[in-house]
């Protein structure tokens, strides 16, 4: 197998989207392509390659308690840009299906607590979510139906 090169603060956001789907104990293969085609559109990486993070990171969830994964994303983020847009991610994943379940939203509450977010940066990372959400909507660049 090739290995894949993908800088760790790319490869936690990847992990912290992968954890937002399966958090709420469904991942259905509609998730399946939204997640791929987010990280192709967000990571600028062919779909095998997306398709592979996602399979690297669904292992490294499989088995793990919520809140230790939650940390140790969080620590292999590296900049304030790599923080920001993992909560950018992280509510686009939410919003991949037209609503935020209650596990989803709780996880989105702990990622903002760790990464120490103010309420008005997380509505600002709200907004800017919706912004990307649609232009990937409408470029298409995401499997939604």
């Amino acid at each position: 197998m090739e290995r894949i090169e993908v800088s760790p603060g790319h490869a936690a956001i990847v992990d912290g989207v992968c954890l937002m789907l399966v958090v709420d104990g469904v991942f259905d293969p509609e998730e399946a392509d939204f997640l791929e085609g987010m990280i192709r559109a967000l990571l600028k990486v062919e779909l095998d390659v997306a398709r592979a993070l996602v399979s690297n990171s669904l292992g490294r969830i499989q088995g793990c308690e919520v809140g230790g994964f939650v940390d140790q994303v969080v620590a292999r983020l590296g900049s304030r840009e790599e923080r920001h847009y993992l909560m950018v991610a992280l509510q686009i994943a939410a919003m991949a299906d037209g609503k935020g379940t209650a596990p989803e939203l709780q996880l989105l509450e702990v990622f903002a607590a760790k990464l120490g977010l103010t309420p008005a940066e997380i509505q600002e990372v709200t907004q800017e979510a919706r912004v990307v959400f649609r232009k990937l909507v409408e470029a298409e660049e995401v499997g939604l139906d």
